[in-house]
């Protein structure tokens, strides 16, 4: 096999013209050569003849194969020869024709060598290298005459560094992630080039190249800088902070074209690891505040790497000016104080400058600098001193002109510059939080001008930045007594200012909304605003925007300001209505395609989408249902018996007339226009129902019976409808709001009907939501469920629907993804619904005589569930359902006990108890294992004390103690706690007994 044969073939390869049979007898070829023992001598010695990049390129990628996978099969002679002929050919064959895919190849090559090799067996790596690439070389043809013959060669020199790039990137970088094996390898390699004086070495090969290139080849030196900047971070601090490399980076400063390069270097000095008064020592040695003072950034780029200079200098007295101490103090003086003070006021200019990216490399320290102020003053006292109140100023200023948008925002269509700024603007959101939380009255007084002033303002992005500060403070301002007075007056300023005149941006408009939305309990006692807010609202600025994204969130802000005001805002009870009542018509929905093909459902008259609608049905909904106590007004049944009847009764009236004429079978299967408005009613009088308050005095009030005689109209639609899902979803969703709104007395009636169609045919993600919808229930009914329940075996005909279901899931060959999810979801319900009957006084349905012939399955599923270790909800919720049944059925059974339950209790129950405790996959660390878990079951021990307190007491001495190897007195101290202590505190002192066991 001839190395020209070697590069026919890898030219066929990388051909796509070549023939295919010839491609593949290539490759045949290829592969061979390289796993032959001999064949990483062709691959070179065509890497010394080749005159192709690809070549080049592929014969150095097979010289690393035979590195990465098989170079401890080389003998000692074939490795020096490699090494040899690496060196060699970037000598000789690397010129300034050479691309740099080929320089980048080689300089991994050498480094996986280096990585195999240094120290032990090629402890002169670095000076081979230099060796090799360092030396002066003669002209090649075509070199200009005043070539000096003693001058480095640009190209190897570049080389050079880019083997000394590639060991930062292999050995020392923290942004490559690396296996622990490669990085306690690694760790040995720099404890090694730091012991050998090959980090010392590198340092002097850098300022030597630095002190010959500095004025006459930037490349070099940028590069020289950029393979330095990375070992700082880890070398001897005293190789840089001397006086002979120290001062070259300054002087570097000056220099335009490598000064970005040369402050990079000096952060990377500023960033290492000491501790704080070894770090003050050392910023005031290398005088970081001259170097700030005196540096003229000559570009964008060397601005930003001294905004980043800044942020870290400031961060760093920051740490140590939370730990002063009296000996720093007496140390450092004023120095430290003086050396903070011009940071920050470099750090406040940067944050001002004109690009983003300058200003987002000092936020952090600037977050900081608030966080210091906070806890300054609250050591110091609550004043903050005169001179940070004018920086705190600067900082207000500073902040306002980096959150206004610029002209080239794109709000339609918003790429990654623009996502960016949105990323930066909410980290100066929170600056500006902070700050609020430092100097409340300082901010609001800020605020207050700039809200004041906004009608002299001609930009809408300056507006909007203006707006957008007066919502974020909203989270760290009082919002009562006379700051609550104070926004309210500040909100209606905004709102008859002109900001309404302009349409575009949104986001100008839409951060008043935000604000009047966030305010609104400000409002309450001035409802003199209440029409000029409310036509706002109304308009096409609020919920009536012309653009479906922009209306949809503001009628979603409109509904949460109408919670927050639902008293204050009765009297606008009627205009309200009048203006949304024609939004809320639920009119038969049309199916529309926008240009990226996604379809959208809207409303064929209003063409809002039915979130819109609910939103604002919502909204009036809480509005009708608030009552106001024992205050004056219209009567409560009058006022909801007139809006149910002008906005509810038409939406059932539309519900009966689509289930009377059928007309989900005139449906499109693509465009089931019936069946959507169908569920699009029936969500909307169950959206209705959230605006009237739980009925938890079971009250028959005019809207309790009107939403009870709903019911049977809604489960004739699931009756007959119910086999499509989307309205299978919506009576769920329908029978959720009426629990509450109804109470029991009205749904009770229907509960059983309501479980019978929703589990006819469910599937495993419809089944959940049918249990949660029982576990609601149980919760809002507790025991008056119970006949319900019982009737029939209703529960126990659910308990086992859902034990089949995931029987049948989890036992199909293929039973992965989501069905695997939800079948293990459900049957974590299964024990959440057993959990919530013990909980709720149902207990004893699991016993009555409808469903006591299927109790021992239940009681055998409990003890599973309860060894179920790999899910501590399952565990808790077993070791609750068993507990409850322990307290009811271990008493006597003329006291409602369950007769025979004891058996089952001291011959299973116990012993599962002990297994699972004892079990080492059981975590008592954990907080579902550790103390739920652990609590219930203490419970079970505690209530078979209370209810068998002697035979609870025989039966762990004599019987349980003894299988699990527990001395006699050891039991019988387990006993006395049992005995003794108090019913919550069991739980604790069982774990500790169970870790004194394992």
């Amino acid at each position: 096999m001839s190395s020209a044969e070697l590069e026919q073939a890898i030219l066929v390869l990388v051909d796509p013209r070549s023939n295919a049979d010839v491609k593949t007898a290539a490759a045949g070829f290829f592969e061979q050569l390289k796993v032959s023992p001999d064949g990483w001598k062709v691959f070179t010695q065509r890497l010394f003849e080749t005159a192709s990049t690809t070549v080049s390129i592929v014969c150095l990628g097979a010289i690393l194969d035979v590195l990465q996978h098989r170079y401890l099969t080389l003998n000692p002679t074939d490795r020096n020869e490699l090494k040899r002929a690496l060196l060699t050919y970037a000598q000789q064959y690397i010129g300034p024709a050479t691309p740099h895919e080929i320089i980048n190849k080689l300089a991994v090559v050498i480094v996986l060598i280096f990585k195999n090799e240094f120290p032990e067996v090629w402890p002169t790596f670095f000076a081979d290298l230099g060796s090799a690439l360092l030396v002066p070389r003669p002209a090649r043809d075509g070199a200009p005459a005043n070539h000096d013959p003693n001058d480095l060669d640009p190209v190897l020199v570049q080389t050079y560094l880019a083997v000394m790039r590639e060991i930062d990137t292999e050995v020392v970088s923290k942004e490559v992630h690396r296996s622990n094996e490669d990085l306690a390898h690694n760790r040995i390699l720099k404890d090694q080039m730091r012991d050998t004086g090959s980090a010392s070495h590198l340092v002097d090969v850098c300022y030597g190249l630095l002190q010959r290139y500095h004025s006459s080849h930037a490349g070099i030196s940028r590069s020289c800088l950029s393979v330095l900047r990375p070992f700082i971070d880890w070398i001897d601090i005293g190789l840089i902070v001397n006086d002979r490399v120290f001062p070259l980076f300054l002087q570097l400063l000056q220099h335009p074209d490598v000064q970005d390069k040369a402050l990079g270097c000096i952060l990377e000095v500023v960033s290492k690891g000491m501790n704080e008064a070894s770090k003050v020592a050392l910023l005031k040695h290398i005088n970081v505040i001259s170097i700030m003072d005196y540096f003229q950034p000559q570009s964008e780029r060397a601005t930003s790497v001294f905004a980043e200079f800044v942020n870290q200098v400031g961060i760093e007295l920051v740490a140590a000016m939370l730990v002063s101490s009296p000996e720093m103090d007496q140390q450092f003086g004023s120095d430290m104080q003086a050396m903070f003070n011009t940071v920050v006021n470099h750090m406040l200019r940067c944050l001002a400058n004109e690009y983003d990216d300058v200003s987002e490399r000092v936020e952090e320290f600037a977050g900081k600098y608030i966080h210091y102020l906070e806890l300054t003053r609250k050591r110091r006292n609550p004043n903050i001193l005169d001179s940070e109140l004018e920086h705190l100023k600067t900082l207000l200023q500073a902040l306002r002109l980096k959150l206004k948008f610029d002209g080239s925002f794109h709000f339609q269509s918003r790429g990654q510059d623009e996502l960016d700024f949105i990323e930066f603007r909410k980290k100066l959101d929170n600056i500006f939080k902070a700050a609020t939380k430092l100097h409340p009255a300082l901010i609001a007084e800020y605020v207050a001008s700039l809200v004041n002033s906004i009608d002299m303002m001609n930009d809408p992005l300056e507006m909007e930045s203006v707006t957008h500060i007066f919502n974020i403070i909203g989270e760290s301002i009082p919002t009562s007594g006379n700051h609550g007075a104070f926004i309210a007056d500040l909100l209606n300023r905004l709102a008859l200012s002109k900001i309404f005149n302009f349409a575009q941006p949104n986001e100008l408009c839409g951060e008043f909304f935000e604000c009047a939305h966030r305010y609104a309990p400000c409002l309450a006692h001035r409802t003199d605003l209440f029409p000029r807010l409310l036509q706002l609202w109304m308009s096409d600025r609020g919920v009536m925007h012309p653009e479906p994204g922009v209306r949809a969130h503001r009628s979603w802000l409109f509904c949460g300001f109408v919670k927050k005001l639902k008293q204050p805002l009765q009297p606008f009870l009627g205009d309200l209505v009048d203006r949304l009542k024609p939004a809320v018509v639920y009119n038969p929905p049309v199916f529309r395609r926008d240009d990226e093909g996604n379809t959208d459902v809207v409303d064929s008259v209003s063409e809002l989408t039915i979130d819109m609608q609910n939103d604002l049905l919502e909204s009036i909904a809480l509005l009708v249902g608030f009552a106001s106590p024992g205050g004056p007004g219209v009567d409560t049944s009058e006022k909801h018996r007139t809006f149910l009847e002008l906005l509810v009764t038409p939406l059932v009236q539309k519900i009966m007339y689509i289930l009377e004429k059928q007309l989900w079978k005139q449906d499109n299967v693509y465009q089931p226009v019936n069946l959507t408005w169908l569920t699009n009613l029936i969500g909307a009088v169950g959206t209705f129902s959230k605006g009237f308050p739980a009925n938890l005095k079971n009250q028959q009030t005019f809207a309790v019976q009107y939403f009870a005689n709903t019911v049977p109209i809604i489960l004739q639609a699931l009756s007959e409808v119910g086999g499509y899902d989307i309205v299978r979803a919506k009576v769920v969703f329908y029978m959720h709001r009426m629990i509450p709104c109804l109470g029991p007395i009205p749904m009770l009636p229907h509960f059983s009907r309501i479980v019978e169609l929703l589990l006819s045919n469910a599937n495993l993600k419809q089944t959940i939501e049918v249990v949660t919808l029982i576990n609601t229930a149980v919760i809002s009914f507790k025991d008056q469920l119970g006949p319900v329940l019982d009737a029939n075996g209703l529960l126990i005909s659910v308990l086992q629907y859902i034990m089949r279901l995931v029987t049948e899931t989890l036992s199909r060959p293929n039973s992965r993804g989501e069905d695997e999810r939800e079948a293990l979801e459900l049957r974590r319900m299964w024990y959440s619904l057993c959990s919530h009957m013990a909980v709720n006084n149902l207990v004893n349905v699991f016993s009555s005589p409808n469903s006591v012939g299927s109790l021992n399955d239940v009681l055998q599923a409990l003890l599973q569930g309860l060894s179920t270790l790999s899910d501590p909800a399952i565990v808790g919720d077993s070791a609750c359902a068993l507990a409850a049944m322990v307290e009811h059925w271990t008493r006597p059974v003329e006291a409602g006990g369950l007769a025979g339950f004891d058996e089952f209790v001291y011959k299973q129950l116990l012993k599962t108890v002990f297994d699972v405790l004892l079990n080492p996959a059981y975590n008592l660390g954990d907080g579902k294992f550790g103390v739920e878990a652990m609590q219930q079951i203490g419970s079970i021990f505690k209530e078979l004390h209370k209810n068998r307190s002697t035979e609870c007491e025989q039966f762990v001495q004599m019987h349980l103690m003894p299988a699990i190897n527990c001395p006699p007195d050891v039991a019988a101290a387990f006993v006395e706690r049992l005995r003794q202590c108090p019913d919550k505190q069991f739980g604790p002192i069982l774990r500790k007994f169970v870790e004194s066991r394992r």
